[in-house]
């Protein structure tokens, strides 16, 4: 009994957090998106060098 309450609560967790880094990644690729559309990526690259 215990041994699946731990399991399950591993995999609520584990779940989450991978939920958590999907929003993450959606997030930064709807970012990045963003920039390029505005040319920010231009004006970034030729600022770093």
């Amino acid at each position: 009994m215990r041994f699946t309450l731990i399991s399950n609560v591993a995999l609520l967790t584990y779940r989450s957090i991978e939920a958590v880094i999907q929003r993450i990644t959606a997030f930064l690729a709807f970012a990045f998106r963003t920039i390029a559309n505005l040319g920010l990526v231009d004006g970034l690259s030729r600022a770093s060098w």
